[in-house]
C-alpha cells in the first residue's frame, strides 16, 4: 500500500517537472523588468531549482532502495528450502 502511494508521488512529482521548469524560466525573465529586485528573484529561483533537484535525487534514491528491496524478497523467498 505504501509503494503504491510512493508511485504515485513520484509519478506525480515527475509530471511537474515542466511546470516549475516554466516557474523558474518566468522568474529568470522578469530579472530586466525588475532590477532593484534582480538580487532576490535571481536568488529564489535558484533556490526554487536546488530544492527542486534535491527532491528528484531523494525520490530517485528511495525508487532505487524500495526497487532493491522488492528484488532481494522475491528472490530470496523463491530460493528458500521448503
Amino acid at each position: 500500500m505504501l509503494q503504491v502511494k510512493f508511485n504515485d508521488f513520484a509519478q506525480e512529482l515527475l509530471s511537474n517537472n515542466d511546470r516549475i521548469s516554466t516557474l523558474v524560466s518566468k522568474g529568470h525573465d522578469l530579472l530586466p523588468d525588475h532590477s532593484q529586485n534582480a538580487e532576490s528573484i535571481s536568488a529564489r529561483c535558484d533556490e526554487i531549482e536546488f530544492l527542486w533537484q534535491q527532491l528528484k535525487e531523494k525520490t530517485n534514491a528511495r525508487t532505487q532502495v524500495s526497487t532493491s528491496i522488492i528484488y532481494y524478497i522475491d528472490h530470496s523467498s523463491s530460493t528458500m528450502p521448503l
